[in-house]
């Protein structure tokens, strides 16, 4: 089901003309909304009831900031109804605040919502200004990227996608349709055709043909003068040197541009990623940990000859992301 904002948040925030405001009087008109499939309210809900016992052991005393909890928690406004006009206290257990953040590449407007909780104080009968510490039981904050509904195209259904997102399960449905729609619509992007005399980097992993399992070497491109197209791979590069088996390092230099990394020693994300490369029957692959030389004493990474940046390669609009 899709998740769409209650009217309470949608009046008072997004609707509402402010900067920040108060969120939800009470524990049951929040859960009221989240029961609504509100989409900013299910999350926070789901936050209060994992420190609901925190909350309720901030309840025990009498004072005024205890008291505000509990009407929040229990709805207990006969006893605390002469604390609402006071400007030192709030009834709301989170508070929001919403900001713009310009526009995308795209053109896409996009908003910044952020939940936080109200602070009480930790001194028994003290205010907020009296006290150097405060109390925000464990809840976490939470920020939500809203963009218009006008600007976003329909999510994608298992429909879409086929019984499965592996090329060779699929038949690659949907990579098909995004490089179709992408050499279509996409002005900017640089096509297949004539994208072999750009620009490539010192070094990339060699993929072509399709027998599956073998050694992937890593080539050097101005040795072997190497043209594209090339796609790349972004990704976490995961445990330490010592543990990967996957890393161009100066000692296995030699070994990965001669006889190539083994096929079990590449990670399953890299593994995937070729496989999604000989799909589309592009040759080359640019994967950083495999393709930029690592000295694990300086902890840095460096490319061998010739530097590049990624402006650079921003620049040349040659490579394909994957």
């Amino acid at each position: 089901m899709s998740q769409h904002p209650c009217s309470f948040c949608h009046d008072t925030i997004l609707r509402g003309g402010q900067a920040w405001d108060y969120h939800h009087p009470s524990y049951a008109s929040l859960r009221q909304s989240a029961l609504r499939q509100c989409v900013f309210c299910t999350l926070l809900l789901e936050d209060v009831e994992q420190r609901r016992s925190v909350l309720q052991g901030f309840c025990v005393s009498d004072t005024s900031q205890d008291r505000i909890v509990k009407q929040w928690l229990q709805g207990d406004a006969k006893n605390t109804a002469k604390l609402l006009p006071s400007p030192t206290y709030s009834v709301s257990l989170y508070r929001w605040s919403i900001r713009g953040l310009g526009r995308t590449r795209e053109g896409k407007a996009m908003i910044a919502i952020t939940f936080r909780v109200v602070p009480r104080t930790l001194v028994p009968g003290g205010d907020m200004q009296s006290s150097n510490e405060a109390q925000t039981f464990g809840l976490p904050e939470r920020v939500f990227y809203c963009f218009p509904e006008t600007d976003l195209t329909s999510l994608l259904v298992s429909a879409n996608l086929g019984v499965s997102t592996n090329p060779e399960a699929s038949d690659g449905f949907q990579i098909k349709r995004w490089v179709r729609d992408c050499g279509i619509h996409h002005k900017n992007c640089p096509k297949r055709a004539g994208a072999g005399s750009k620009w490539v980097p010192s070094r990339l992993l060699y993929v072509g043909g399709r027998r599956s399992g073998e050694p992937i070497r890593v080539v050097d491109t101005k040795t072997n003068n190497t043209k594209g197209p090339y796609v790349t791979l972004s990704h976490c590069w995961g445990p330490s040197l010592g543990v990967r088996r996957d890393t161009l390092t100066e000692k296995t230099w030699a070994e990965f541009t001669s006889s190539g990394v083994l096929w079990s020693h590449l990670s399953k994300n890299f593994q995937q990623a070729i496989q999604v490369a000989r799909f589309l029957e592009v040759d080359y692959i640019w994967i950083d940990s495999l393709c930029i030389i690592v000295s694990p004493l300086a902890k840095v990474s460096r490319e061998k000859p010739d530097n590049f940046t990624s402006k650079e390669i921003q620049k040349t609009g040659n490579p394909k992301a994957v």
